[in-house]
Parts: C-alpha cells; sequence; structure tokens
C-alpha cells in the first residue's frame, strides 16, 4: 500500500520544482517505511519572511493508533528544510526500531576503546612503575 501523503501549505506556494523535490523526497521516505502499509505522512509548511526561513511540521503516523514520529525544522529553503525534517524522523525511526528489536544501541558505534584496551589513569602510572621496578634487596 502507497504512503498517504498530505501537505498544508500556510500562506505560501510551491514551485513546480520545489513540488518535484518534495515528492522525491516522500518516494525515498516511502521506501524506508515500506515495512509500515498503513503509514501516512502530514507536512504543514510555514513561511517566516523576518526570518527568511521556512518551518516544516512533519508527522508520521506509522500505524493508526500506534506509533508516530515528529519533526519540526526550519531552513532557508523549502526543500532543504524538508530535507532536514525527513533526516531527523528517520533516525527516530532508527531509534524506535533498535528499541523494539532490544538491540544494546543504535547509529554509529562508540569511539571509546573497550575497558581493556585503555591506558591506564595518570593517576596510576606512578603506582604501576613502582610495582613493576626491579627492586634492590
Amino acid at each position: 500500500m502507497a504512503l498517504e501523503r498530505k501537505i498544508q501549505l500556510m500562506d505560501m506556494t510551491l514551485t513546480p520544482v520545489e513540488e518535484q523535490r518534495i515528492e522525491r523526497r516522500l518516494d525515498s521516505l516511502e521506501r524506508r517505511l515500506s515495512h509500515y502499509p498503513s503509514s501516512n505522512v502530514v507536512i504543514v509548511l510555514r513561511p517566516h519572511p523576518m526570518q527568511r526561513q521556512v518551518q516544516v511540521d512533519l508527522h508520521i503516523h506509522l500505524t493508526p493508533g500506534g506509533a508516530q514520529l515528529i519533526s519540526h525544522q526550519a531552513a532557508e529553503t523549502v526543500d532543504h528544510a524538508v530535507a532536514l525534517a525527513i533526516d531527523d524522523v528517520l533516525r527516530e525511526q532508527e531509534r524506535h526500531h533498535s528499541i523494539r528489536t532490544h538491540e544494546a544501541s543504535y547509529g554509529v558505534p562508540s569511539r571509546r576503546e573497550a575497558r581493556e584496551h585503555r591506558q591506564p589513569a595518570r593517576k596510576n602510572l606512578g603506582k604501576l612503575d613502582d610495582e613493576m621496578s626491579p627492586s634492590a634487596d
């Protein structure tokens, strides 16, 4: 089943190029949400002329009466704001999926080394040197 889409424009109009870019982003989002057949998307676009920005409110209902993914983003252009909102929602969906499948973490693994591979703390270095030096008995 196709992703149900609804775009609401508040005091603004979109150019055909902007509509095409938004549709392309939504097609990509639809492929990522293929496991949720009854999901629908609501995009609300609001201009802020004094700030020269467009605010995007993106709501995705994954299942009727179930989980929702929500993002609020703003940028100078409509397509950039929509791209930021969709990226934000995809990260949220990744977190939702990792929690549901009981994964230990999501996204990029930690850059920390495992405890057994770490260097000893500086305050303990003096104690280690004393223990490792040969005794002059």
